[in-house]
């Protein structure tokens, strides 16, 4: 399971820092399925350091408030 500092369709996920961003890069590559669990609120806006694309994760855990364009990819 990994937390986003922001994302968007164009964006993808992204993190406040490089070093952030590369743990959570290195974490979805030991893994078998990657999980990413945001609040809707971090689904529009967009962070500095690129994480990877939204369509990396194997699901998305969030609240009833988030975007359906996010939510339907």
């Amino acid at each position: 399971m990994i937390s986003l500092c922001g994302a968007l369709p164009g964006d993808g996920i992204t993190a406040h820092d490089t070093p952030d961003a590369a743990i959570k890069r290195a974490m979805m590559g030991a893994s078998r399925r990657s999980v990413l669990v945001a609040e809707a609120s971090k689904l529009s806006g967009s962070a500095t350091a690129a994480v990877c694309e939204i369509s990396d994760f194997d699901a998305l855990v969030t609240d009833k408030s988030a975007p359906d364009d996010l939510i339907d990819r």
